[in-house]
């Protein structure tokens, strides 16, 4: 969103003299809306924002306001908008007192019990026993409504350890209940995660020292993580034979957290083969090379797995190779590296030893390092088995390969002259360092953009909360608020969001249901946030059932709830329901049925649709992809075309491989058929292509690439004007791919060496 100008400022400063004017006048419901207006603007200066959360948390504390209800059956609800607004308001200014008040207040922990745990459980620990801690309430709160998740973490933040797995225990071997929506696969692996790690270790009082429990717990640790290694291994086999391979790389990430939490070396090394083997497969390069970097560095911490890692290194040059990239030298260096750094485990035998320096002299030879290779001689000369074999020996092998060893040595003193002689005292692994500096080092030059990580994300972490939920828009924002380290622009959208769902009739003018909707998803989408897409998808999905919804009674109705929890969007009651939220009008409004018959109305939900698809398109994850690739098949013709512009302006980080199925084929993706002529098929290519060049990553380049060179028209033409555009905001990865691809003596190569002089 562009920052305010000077006179929209002018205008919020005009709202604010006027908010507070009318509340000067006891005018309280207008000075409410105008206040809720002016913090629509969440992009506004700091001073003025905050001056309007000031006034408005003023009002609703106001005893007069309370008092100026008639005494009739829309009071209750009206004062728990207040109290509701309240809470928001004082959790996004965060002063000492406001959240002390939050704290103490008894009205939030009875009125709004789940967003006042889920303050307590962010608070810091209080002095004395576990017991007296506000996390330890917020934990008998949630314990109290079903929370089983939130109950588990408020526990083990209060020191409860034992609370905390006696939560989980619960939440594996108990049905499914009306709160809490049934168990799957992928949260039960989440389960034995969190149980096989709390069971490992624990935290001291202060939050700070890790206290080992491992030996006393061995037999249960290892039962969650059998558990939860074969819910996993089963689940990444059902994703790869659903062609589903980005979610089984994410399962297989999980398998990666799994062991690195635990210690267990084989966990993690079955992890990363199984998502290297994927994100090979697929091609993605960046994300391969980061699954790379990241094995390297888990290896290379342990002595014994150093000859691990060369292999490693050594299999990352040869798939730079196949992809036809400059940076396979830059591994093979590091590979020789690692495999000579092998040899110091004081554990290997002799002939090990010489078998990892022979991988060595094979890289540095194949690198044209001469120097490094005579040091590596040098080593083989001194440090070789003088005989292999008995046969050698028979064999009148004077000094057997030590002397063959020294031979080529020598071989290569003759030419290049004796070896730099280190100081006393250094080994022979220094003397090969010194030696290795009369190199040239052009293999040292890595893949750029190496570094940039955006969009990955522990999400097992996370999903859990989601699961148990259930997209609830007031839970997300009043847990994002709670943490003061978020940036201020999502605060910012958090407290609309509460707000939103506070200030409704007779505070605010805003009758109409489809606009508070609109507005909550334009708040969402705003977050930027991986804990938005919940909501979004639970939106998406109520707005999506056709036909009419049934009505049920008032009084069993979930829309007239002041909390929607896990239901399931599917039903078209509780689809009903979560379109109607987050505040319906007043029952005894004039024209409420006339407002709420509106809202279920196809058009008023294609319009949801069509909003939380633009939407998304901020989302830089997978899954949001996924939502608006769903746009592309909806009946109304403007979900498509705006699924169409979230493609092109989307940068959908890791779905390199999904947008290059829908470049290929969009059928295959369960688009097209009878439902999109083929000029619409060409759009979805064309904003494929779009897409995958935002992604800014290596495969997506060289698909651009390869569409340049063998698709016809428009798409080539479309794909020659991306890489131009990538050329000139990503030359360092887009550079070497078209000088390679133009050194070719072909027809359509002409074009990119005039690309490349530029």
């Amino acid at each position: 969103m562009a920052a305010v100008s000077a006179s929209d400022t002018s205008d919020l400063k005009a709202q604010l003299k006027t908010s507070q004017r009318l509340y000067k006048d006891q005018r309280y419901p207008a000075a409410l809306s105008t206040l809720a207006r002016l913090l629509e603007h969440v992009d506004a200066p700091s001073d003025l924002y905050d001056r309007g959360v000031k006034l408005l948390l003023d009002i609703v504390d106001d005893p007069r306001v309370a008092a100026s209800l008639p005494v009739d059956s829309t009071r209750q609800r009206a004062m728990s908008q207040l109290l509701r607004a309240a809470f928001f308001a004082r959790l996004y200014l965060a002063r000492s007192d406001d959240l002390q008040a939050l704290a103490d207040d008894r009205r939030f922990g009875e009125k709004l019990p789940l967003l006042s745990a889920l303050f307590l459980a962010s608070r810091d620990g209080q002095p004395g026993p576990p017991k007296n801690t506000y996390a330890f309430r917020a934990a008998q709160i949630f314990l109290a409504h079903g929370r089983l998740v939130r109950a588990a973490a408020a526990f083990a933040r209060a020191g409860d350890r034992a609370a905390a797995d006696r939560c989980y225990e619960q939440l594996v071997s108990s049905p499914a209940t009306a709160g809490r929506p049934s168990l799957g696969a992928y949260e039960r692996a989440l389960i034995h995660f969190q149980l096989a790690v709390h069971l490992l270790v624990d935290w001291d009082a202060d939050h700070e020292l890790v206290v080992y429990r491992g030996d006393a717990n061995a037999v249960e640790i290892h039962r969650h993580a059998v558990a939860a290694q074969a819910i996993l291994e089963q689940l990444a086999d059902d994703f790869e034979a659903r062609m589903q391979p980005e979610r089984a790389i994410d399962v297989y990430c999980m398998l990666i957290a799994l062991g690195r939490a635990l210690g267990r070396f084989e966990h993690v090394a079955e992890g990363f083969v199984g998502c290297l083997r994927l994100l090979k497969q697929e091609r993605l390069i960046t994300a391969t090379l980061h699954a790379y970097e990241d094995f390297l560095a888990y290896c290379t911490e342990r002595t014994r797995e150093h000859a691990l890692a060369g292999q490693q290194a050594r299999e990352a040059a040869e798939f730079l190779d196949a992809c036809g990239l400059p940076w396979g030298d830059h591994y093979r260096a590091r590979a020789a590296e690692y495999f000579e750094q092998a040899t110091e485990d004081p554990r290997l035998d002799a002939s090990r030893r010489e078998s990892l320096l022979l991988h060595a002299l094979s890289l540095w030879n194949g690198l044209g390092a001469a120097r490094k290779a005579q040091a590596v001689l040098a080593r083989l000369a001194n440090e070789a088995p003088t005989e292999r074999t008995t046969l050698a020996a028979h064999a009148g092998n004077e000094g057997g390969r030590r002397a063959r060893y020294q031979r080529l040595a020598n071989d290569y003193e003759q030419v290049l002259g004796p070896l730099h002689t280190p100081p006393a005292g250094s080994t022979a692994s220094s003397s090969q360092a010194a030696a290795a500096a009369y190199d040239p080092s052009p293999w040292h030059e890595a893949p750029p953009s190496l570094a940039d990580r955006t969009g990955e994300l522990p999400v097992w972490n996370l999903d859990l909360y989601e699961w148990e939920d259930g997209g609830d828009p007031t839970i997300v924002a009043a847990a994002l608020l709670c943490e003061s380290k978020r940036p201020l622009l999502c605060r910012r959208y958090a407290l609309r969001i509460g707000l939103l769902n506070a200030l409704g009739p007779p505070w605010t003018d805003l009758h109409d249901p489809l606009q508070a909707r609109l507005q909550q998803v334009d708040a969402l989408s705003g977050l930027l946030t991986y804990e938005a897409l919940r909501p979004l998808e639970v939106i998406y999905e109520a707005a999506s059932l056709s036909g009419p919804f049934p009505t049920p009674s008032r009084e069993n109705d979930p829309a007239w709830q002041t909390s929607l929890v896990a239901v399931d969007p599917s039903d078209p009651a509780a689809a009903r329901a979560l379109l109607l939220a987050p505040q319906p009008p007043d029952p005894s409004a004039p024209n409420a049925a006339f407002t709420i018959d509106g809202l279920l109305h196809p058009h008023a939900r294609a319009a949801l649709r069509r909003r939380i698809v633009l939407g998304l398109s901020r989302l830089p994850y997978r899954r949001a992809l996924q939502c608006v690739l769903r746009g592309l098949t909806d009946p109304d013709v403007s979900v498509f075309a705006a699924s169409l512009d979230a493609l092109s302006h989307g940068r959908y980080i890791g779905s390199v491989s999904l947008l290059c199925r829908l470049l290929q084929d969009p059928k295959a993706c369960g688009l097209g058929g009878s439902q999109l002529p083929a000029a619409s098929l060409l759009d979805i290519r064309r904003v494929a292509l779009v897409a995958l060049s935002r992604t800014r990553d290596l495969r997506a380049y060289t698909v651009l690439l390869d569409v340049y060179r063998s698709e016809p028209e428009p798409l080539r033409s479309e794909a020659f004007h991306l890489l131009r555009y990538a050329l000139a905001s990503d030359a360092n990865l887009v550079r070497p791919l078209l000088l390679r691809a133009a050194a070719s003596n072909t027809p359509d190569t002409q074009a990119l060496r005039t690309l490349v002089g530029e």
